[in-house]
């Protein structure tokens, strides 16, 4: 009976070694799933959200609107859509311009552009356009309507000059 006693757990720790996942020892297979699930946690957080100008720049039809304003504007935002800083600095009449507004280069998360309210003509010479969008970040989902800023450079090319 005694001999019995002593083979016992010989035994057992025999096969609970032989149990592991895949033939991995038990530490190992846990190793290999916390992995795994971590992996999967890291695939649910990281939410792809839309990015888009969901309408037509060319569209617009004001005679406020000239071809320079509507390139400059779809550099503005395809700048944001695409998170193409440089992009987004073409939109300005110039390289300090584009630096002082760069608040308005909006990164991560969603964003839809949905359209234009209005546009209007200033006295100072510039065009104001009210460009509306949605944001979407995991905190859910907020609507902006900014105003764009066109003027014409020293060199008569219109430009954006400002967002507010």
């Amino acid at each position: 009976m005694r001999g019995t006693w002593i083979w016992l757990p010989l035994l057992a720790g025999l096969l609970l070694t032989g149990c592991g996942k895949d033939g991995l020892q038990p530490n190992e297979a846990g190793t290999q799933l916390a992995a795994e699930a971590s992996q999967q946690d890291a695939a649910d957080t990281s939410v792809e959200y839309p990015r888009e100008i969901d309408f037509d720049i060319n569209a617009i039809q004001d005679p406020l609107v000239n071809e320079e304003i509507k390139a400059s504007l779809r550099d503005a935002l395809e700048g944001i859509v695409n998170e193409d800083i440089e992009q987004f600095n073409r939109a300005f009449t110039t390289a300090e311009l584009a630096k002082v507004n760069g608040n308005g280069f909006i990164t991560g998360g969603g964003i839809t552009f949905t359209g234009v309210d209005y546009i209007s003509n200033q006295s100072s010479g510039r065009v104001v356009m009210n460009v509306n969008y949605n944001r979407i970040t995991a905190d859910g989902e907020e609507s902006f309507s900014p105003n764009y800023w066109f003027m014409q450079s020293k060199q008569g090319k219109w430009g954006l000059v400002t967002i507010d």
